[in-house]
């Protein structure tokens, strides 16, 4: 059995806490703004605003996303060799490219938006034009924050930037003011770019590089970013473009509940991609030391502790699916609970796979083709499943093609990972696969029977159950993990 992730390493859980509490401030700003919109005034409105938020994020991974995971990989790679100069060059390097690339973006934006998206109004062009240029300037910053390893800076900012963000989305939904919906986030992104970058330590933004970039690197990181570019694209763009496909084939009350869904995914992210915003840098920097076995060790633990413990929490949402869109949205948005079911469903298996894109994009220049490819494949066949199943079942077609598409996404990566560095999934896998099938068996009966109250509650709770049986290695695994953690934290605060 692997080690715990990060056991040896207090830094590692440190960040993992701090970049979980960043990313839960991130994701509530998101969740809290469409709660608003969806309640204050309407699914019409929550559909056209998701799908500008959604446009702005998926142009964005075009350059922004992929330069900001060069930084924080060559900028570790660069400080885990102690070559402090190398890691200012890179900074310096990929910052033109992410400028010259988020210009050339923000013009096509603007053609493709008048052209494709008759029902957006001009102030509304403008206001997802500039919303992409503050967020991609949001991104290249944190990219470089975490390159550096100024993590807790990082998370300060970030709560500080959300909370004015919410105070400014409180104010602007409730006083209905639709045409500055974006205004809050154009706001937030933009202050924790200027206050990120002034945070950065003061050689990596003041220091001029003293000699050119090797022309190696150079090459290494052009091809790196490019790869990754296509990764992203493929991958994170892969939700936000399902939010422009429902907008486009569906009317704005449609894309509304389907926004309602995609929005509820959101806290599935934030466990697992804290855990990977400290793990990239981390296997980065091993990779830059030669730890090979560090860089396999982390891959193993965090696979192992998303598949069997996140099983549970993604079936309880899944369960009860239904009354939380009620509850969160109003009645009204009930009717998109197929959907988030679906959108539950593939964010497991994506957030499952978050390890091993993690591990081949730290490591060789080459191996970030992998997940790259993995997600262009799973890309293109959801696309297909979305031009075939969409107009005829609308949202619902959505769902069912962005789901195939990421098991194809997060399959090919886990099956490379697992033979690229001898894992031993074999057990692993068919542990987790019997309480996944039981937990589908279990939906079934459950819609059979009238999803009721307690039918739910039980279906839970035998998924939960079924889990710490079946999965006992993998629960005493994560429960030793999770005290590791909380011990190494409490004595880096001790300090």
């Amino acid at each position: 059995m692997s080690a715990p992730v990060g056991a040896p390493n207090s830094r590692i859980a440190a960040h993992t806490v701090l970049s979980m509490v960043a990313v839960f401030a991130l994701g509530l700003t998101r969740l809290v703004f469409a709660l608003l919109v969806g309640q204050q005034l309407g699914a019409d409105a929550l559909g056209s605003v998701n799908t500008q938020l959604s446009i702005a994020t998926f142009a964005s991974l075009l350059f922004a996303s992929s330069t900001a995971i060069s930084a924080s990989k060559f900028i570790s790679a660069a400080l885990g060799g102690a070559d402090e100069s190398e890691a200012r060059r890179a900074l310096m390097t990929l910052l033109r490219w992410c400028v010259l690339g988020t210009a050339a973006v923000t013009a096509g934006l603007a053609l493709t938006l008048s052209f494709f998206f008759p029902r957006l109004s001009l102030l509304e062009v403008a206001a997802t034009g500039v919303l992409f240029v503050a967020y991609s300037a949001y991104l290249f910053v944190r990219g470089a924050q975490y390159g550096y390893g100024t993590v807790r800076r990082y998370a300060v900012l970030e709560t500080l930037c959300d909370a004015v963000a919410i105070a400014a989305a409180v104010v602007v939904v409730l006083l209905g003011m639709d045409v500055i919906l974006l205004l809050p986030f154009i706001v937030g992104y933009t202050l924790f770019a200027v206050f990120g970058w002034l945070g950065l330590p003061r050689p990596a933004r003041t220091a001029k590089p003293a000699a050119a970039l090797r022309t190696e690197l150079r090459q290494e990181m052009r091809g790196y970013t490019g790869w990754g570019a296509l990764g992203v694209l493929a991958s994170t763009g892969f939700l936000q473009l399902s939010m422009v496909f429902a907008y486009q084939f569906n009317s704005e009350f449609e894309a509304g509940l389907y926004a309602a869904a995609f929005n509820l995914t959101v806290p599935a992210f934030f466990v697992p991609r804290a855990l990977s915003m400290a793990l990239f840098p981390a296997m980065a920097g091993a990779f830059g030391r030669g730890d090979a076995a560090e860089v396999r060790r982390q891959l193993d633990g965090a696979t192992r502790f998303l598949l069997v413990g996140g099983l549970p929490f993604f079936a309880a949402g899944v369960f009860f699916a239904e009354p939380i869109l009620a509850r969160s949205f109003g009645p009204e948005f009930a009717d998109a609970h197929l959907v988030l079911e679906l959108l539950l469903a593939a964010t497991y298996v994506m957030v499952v796979g978050i390890p091993a894109v993690n591990a081949f994009s730290a490591t060789h220049r080459k191996a970030v083709r992998i997940p790259a490819t993995g997600s262009a494949i799973g890309l293109l066949v959801g696309v297909v499943g979305w031009v075939v199943l969409g107009p005829a079942y609308g949202i619902t077609g959505i769902g069912v093609g962005y789901l195939i598409g990421v098991i194809l996404t997060a399959g090919i990566s886990l099956i490379a990972g697992w033979r690229r560095w001898h894992l031993p999934w074999s057990m692993l896998f068919l542990r987790a696969g019997l309480v996944i099938g039981a937990a589908i068996g279990l939906r079934i009966l459950a819609g059979l029977t009238g999803n009721g109250l307690l039918v739910r509650l039980g279906c839970t709770l035998a998924v939960g159950l079924l889990t710490a049986v079946v999965c006992l290695p993998e629960i005493r695994q994560i429960l030793g993990q999770l005290a590791a953690l909380l011990t190494q934290v409490r004595a880096r605060v001790s300090r």
